[in-house]
């Protein structure tokens, strides 16, 4: 249940949180967990590059997610038996703009769904802020 309001906030959100995992043949791999979450603020930024070792511009983005009861910091999301009605934010998470419908089952889903968004809002998480002791309590991620 959301708990916080960000002002000018309209837009909505869906978040994939990574959660290791065995296979049924024992390897490791990453499932995702999808959540829509709404009443957020999202701001991208072209940015221009200005590293060698890496060509072209990005775009930054900042999202700001109000405060919600179904939040859980990372530890205890991984470990709780209610994580399938939690959500968490961190980074290597993955961010979209907009209802996302579709799931994630693979390194390349995940690939092909930032690939394909990149332009109208798509983003790896790079840092999360939880700002708690404020009036306007949220959720601050940064990422490209």
């Amino acid at each position: 249940m959301r708990t916080g309001n960000v002002p000018f906030a309209g837009d909505t959100i869906t978040v994939y949180n990574r959660l290791p995992a065995v296979s049924d043949d024992g390897r490791r791999v990453i499932r995702w967990q999808r959540r829509v979450l709404g009443g957020c603020l999202w701001v991208g930024k072209l940015v221009g590059n200005t590293r060698r070792s890496f060509d072209g511009d990005y775009i930054a983005v900042s999202v700001r997610i109000p405060l919600d009861t179904d939040f859980l910091p990372y530890d205890e999301w991984i470990a709780s038996p209610e994580r399938d009605e939690r959500f968490t934010l961190s980074p290597g998470d993955i961010a979209v703009l907009g209802a996302v419908e579709g799931d994630i089952t693979s390194a390349s889903d995940a690939a092909s769904l930032l690939q394909a968004r990149k332009n109208s809002g798509a983003m790896t998480i790079k840092r999360v802020f939880v700002n708690d002791r404020e009036v306007l309590g949220h959720y601050h991620l940064e990422g490209a």
